[in-house]
């Protein structure tokens, strides 16, 4: 089953999920790039020696993929209500 067939919720879901993989990249590239925070450890010293961290940025994952499928998936269902609005 390639690209093409896929349903559309489905494919907006897909990238919807894709952007949020890019986003917490980027949030995790931003929190180790941190200067020393009050307690002396800088953004990459927090993700390395702190467990609890790597736990809720993994919440943090999934919350934004649940997200960020649903509003793909929501969006594929309007274009699909689009195109077929067009055909009739």
């Amino acid at each position: 089953m390639g690209w093409k067939d896929l349903p559309y919720w489905l494919k907006g879901g897909i990238i919807g999920s894709i952007f949020s993989i890019i986003l917490f990249i980027l949030l995790i590239g931003l929190i180790a790039s941190m200067p020393p925070m009050l307690w002396g450890a800088s953004g990459i010293e927090f993700l390395t020696r702190n467990p609890v961290a790597w736990v809720l940025l993994l919440i943090i994952l999934a919350i934004l993929l649940f997200v960020f499928f649903a509003a793909g998936a929501v969006i594929g269902l309007v274009v699909i209500k689009i195109k077929s609005k067009n055909k009739n």
